[in-house]
């Protein structure tokens, strides 16, 4: 993937060298009406006068050459320029103190008044000197994002760089975001043509995974890497095939008597470490090894015959590991320790360990035939079982394949293994197990030990294997198809051999026998991790752990391979806590992080409009509102201004089992009772007005922003906080003469009864002002009735203020008895409702009554519809 981002890169770049060349063999063109020499474009120096030619825009792409010195925002110089105390890159970043000091000068300059690993901004405060030249401003003067602090800087072959000199992962490039402080990381979108289709964006958008993880590189002897998880160093020391999750950070430290040169830590972010990776260097203080000798990993200077001979000639033990001895070829004379050293073949089976590893001198190796037999089954019932030295039994040909079956991994030690010789089509581990030459240096531990990844085996392999994935891609000329075909072609044959029958050599005192190991053909070769695996915590309900690279569900208890990932989730109504959501299975069989729990939370419960809660957790302020509440969480529930209680006020607590203690505490709005006349109670009246013209012009002449205000159309009744109650004829009629239907909300709005307003602008904001968002409009029940009721309902609501703004209380004695029809009165306004007769509840419509008895099923349903919001 970042292989492909790469070749993105440099294929803009040559479209980009194309384009340009194309357009003019010689010369380039700085604007319509200047150009300059095309030699001159990104040579440093400004020579068009709009300075176009000296820009990140056209230069950040710009190749150079292995004598030529690149400028931070892309031109190339002579090498010999940079460093000259001259300025020959524009941008200046040729002469920075951060790029020609000495290396105590920049160390210093970088620390300022800081601590040692911190950098100082100009402004005076300290950051992390790993977040300084990351695309990221952290100094409140953005002086860690600029070309003075990064120019300095070395991106590593998985990053770009920025045309300041700060480094962010391939994968941000050309992604529409501005990674970089100056989004030079986006300029060729500028350049290039948008694409046609969201199909084809789709098309070349990068793949990204699902867990992002950055790898511990190969080609760094006497480097020792620590993980650092939340700040706090973990005890344990990753190995070149570990794998390290997104945002954790690693530590350097180097043998003893070896100098660190480089990041003293570095964070994993996007797939990549953004930064060169440190190395170790031997210092100069000690004596150089002569032409004639060789260096120990600590120093040290021996005779090369004394390598890889069985016996620990450096003092740190470095001339007897598998490093340097694994691919020894021993004589014919000589027998080959299971590490790789030589010793002479006498010395097998003498009683005397010649190996370091003791792999002379097992007791499997030097048995007869009858008790090498006996001493594999030990205890088993079966002769086909092996005893494990933890005493279970397993089938003998799972012994040395690399993969530990017994739970202390006795199946894959030296002791089981050092008599085994495995075939020509198989690699031999550091301690004797098998595996196929295949799965050697794929990245992924094989051997138990790790030994089929070592650095010092696999450089030249994955060089090797490099040419095997040039040869995939095919071109045109048929004869080099077929060349290719039959490469590939061959090594399939070899995998499919190497799959359906594995076969050892079995040595038995001075006897030797090949015994074949049947694969089951259903059974793929293990290329997981096999080493010590982690365990989840039994004692963790509810918890869903997934192996995603395995696409497999692990149960509470089980067990994964170190090195896998895996991410943790909860069953439904379940909340993680206690850790975070993914987890890497480290190779001490220990996790990177502590595996997270599950627990029942409860649900928020007064998110609205009538109550006020206060919650506390552990005697601190809590959000029980609108987040999942803890247990023992409590929770004091008021009802907020305007509003009665419905039920007696608790203090509620949140159990273990996610629900509250009591139901929730109900409000509900002070309302004013009916009466005779309630025309004159204004708390409960509001005007609704329409949307018209000014005045009687022609509307087609109008300037619909000038010209459009709200007009007095009726008086409503507030039910509830959200609904007012009128007469249908209000929403009868359109005044703008267009093809909005009348009882269309947007032509309708609502102020308080008590203003004065008769009128107001389209745009006007007076106070009190409220939309609607819907009409409600009932259907008629009386034949010779010709008005019926109708509801708006507000797009807000109203805030209940005594005495001021109120809803009357909807009360329904029964079946109204009197259905007297009565002509509307002066003192009993349109859209206003009383109390008649007996007891009978009526609106006032345009020209008669409305009896609401009629209309009680379909006016309550609408006020229990939106009681959501109290």
């Amino acid at each position: 993937m970042f292989k492909q981002n790469k070749y993105l890169l440099w294929a803009l770049m040559v479209i980009t060298q194309m384009f340009t060349a194309l357009s003019s063999n010689n010369t380039w063109s700085c604007s319509d009406t200047e150009s300059i020499p095309r030699s001159k474009l990104c040579d440093g120096f400004v020579d068009c006068s709009n300075g176009r030619d000296e820009t990140a825009l056209e230069c950040v792409t710009e190749p150079c050459s292995e004598d030529e010195y690149r400028c931070a925002y892309g031109a190339c110089i002579k090498a010999e320029k940079k460093c000259n105390k001259q300025i020959d890159c524009y941008d200046r970043s040729d002469e920075t103190d951060f790029l020609c000091g000495t290396e105590e000068e920049v160390s210093k300059k970088i620390r300022g008044n800081c601590s040692d690993v911190e950098f100082q901004c100009v402004s005076g405060e300290c950051i992390d000197e790993i977040t300084m030249c990351d695309g990221i401003v952290d100094c409140s003067d953005s002086s860690d994002e600029t070309v003075e602090s990064c120019s300095h800087i070395e991106c590593s072959d998985l990053s770009f760089r920025c045309a300041y000199g700060a480094c962010i992962s391939i994968e941000q490039l050309l992604d529409t975001i501005w990674d970089c402080v100056d989004g030079s990381d986006e300029v060729q979108i500028v350049q290039s043509q948008p694409v046609s289709s969201e199909e084809e964006a789709e098309k070349h958008e990068p793949e990204k995974p699902d867990i992002e993880t950055c790898s511990i590189p190969y080609q760094n002897p006497h480097l020792i890497t620590k993980l650092i998880k939340d700040g706090v160093e973990v005890n344990t020391t990753l190995s070149y095939y570990d794998k390290v999750l997104r945002h954790d950070f690693v530590k350097f430290e180097c043998s003893p008597t070896f100098t660190l040169i480089g990041a003293e830590r570095l964070e994993c972010i996007n797939n990549d470490w953004y930064r060169q990776w440190p190395h170790c260097e031997r210092p100069d203080n000690l004596r150089p090894c002569r032409a004639n000798e060789t260096t120990c990993d600590n120093g040290d200077c021996i005779n090369p015959a004394a390598l890889c001979n069985g016996v620990k000639d450096c003092r740190d033990g470095s001339d007897e590991i598998p490093q340097k001895c694994l691919n020894r070829t021993c004589t014919e004379n000589e027998y080959k320790c299971k590490y790789g050293a030589c010793i002479p073949k006498d010395n097998r089976c003498d009683k005397k360990i010649h190996c370091a590893d003791g792999s002379d001198e097992t007791t499997l190796l030097c048995s007869n035939e009858d008790n090498y037999a006996k001493t594999l089954q030990g205890s088993c019932e079966s002769e086909d079982l092996i005893q494990c030295r933890s005493k279970e039994c397993i089938e003998y040909h799972l012994i040395c394949d690399g993969i530990p079956d017994c739970n202390d991994g006795s199946d894959e030690s030296v002791e089981m293994c050092a008599h085994i010789q495995c075939t020509d089509s198989s690699f031999t581990c550091a301690y004797g197990g098998c595996v196929s030459n295949y799965v050697l240096c794929n990245g992924e531990v094989d051997c138990a030990d790790g030994s089929d990844e070592i650095a010092e085996i696999c450089a030249p392999i994955v060089i090797e294997n490099q040419k095997y994935e040039d040869m995939y891609n095919y071109d045109d000329n048929v004869n080099t198809n077929i060349d290719q075909y039959d490469v590939i072609n061959e090594k399939r044959n070899f995998v499919e051999k190497a799959i359906k029958e594995k076969v050892v050599t079995v040595i038995v005192g001075p006897e030797v026998q090949t015994k074949p190991v049947v694969v089951n053909k259903q059974e793929t070769i293990h290329t997981e991790m096999a080493q010590k695996r982690c365990t989840i915590p039994p004692n963790r309900p509810a918890l869903r752990v997934i192996n995603e690279a395995q696409n497999v569900t692990i149960k509470v208890g089980g067990q994964v391979n170190a090195h896998d990932i895996v991410t943790f989730s909860c069953e439904d109504t379940w909340h993680l806590v206690d850790g975070q959501t993914e987890a890497l299975c480290m190779s001490s069989g220990e996790w990177s992080t502590t595996v997270p729990r599950c627990e029942k939370r409860c649900l928020p419960q007064w998110s609205g409009i009538s109550t006020h809660t206060t919650c506390s957790y552990k005697n601190k302020s809590a959000d029980c509102q609108t987040m999942h509440s803890k247990p023992e969480t409590k929770a004091l529930v008021k009802c907020a201004t305007g509003y009665k209680p419905l039920t007696k006020s608790e203090e509620l607590i949140c159990d273990d089992d996610g629900e509250w203690s009591q139901p929730k505490f109900k409000c509900k709005p002070q309302c004013v009772t009916l009466s005779g006349d309630m025309s004159k109670k204004a708390e409960v009246l509001v005007k609704i007005f329409s949307l018209g013209y000014k005045g009687s012009k022609d509307p087609e002449s109008f300037s619909l922003k000038n010209d459009l205000q709200y007009g007095m159309a009726c008086i409503g009744t507030i039910i509830s906080p959200k609904l007012v109650l009128t007469s249908a004829l209000c929403f009868s009629t359109n005044k703008l003469n267009n093809r909005i239907a009348a009882n269309d909300p947007i032509l309708y709005s609502i102020l308080p009864a008590a203003t004065k307003k008769e009128s107001f602008g389209q745009y006007e904001q007076p106070p009190g002002r409220h939309n609607i968002s819907q009409i409600f409009i009932a259907d008629k029940v009386l034949g010779d009735n010709i008005d019926t009721p109708a509801i708006a309902v507000l797009a807000d609501y109203f805030v209940i203020i005594p005495n001021k703004i109120m809803p009357i209380c909807l009360q329904f004695s029964g079946k109204c008895l009197n259905h007297k029809i009565i002509e509307t009165t002066e003192a009993f306004l349109e859209g206003t409702v009383a109390l008649k007769g007996n007891d009978c509840f009526v609106l006032a419509g345009l020209t008669k009554y409305i009896f609401m008895d009629e209309y009680q099923q379909w006016l309550e349903t609408k006020v229990m519809l939106h009681k959501y919001i109290l």
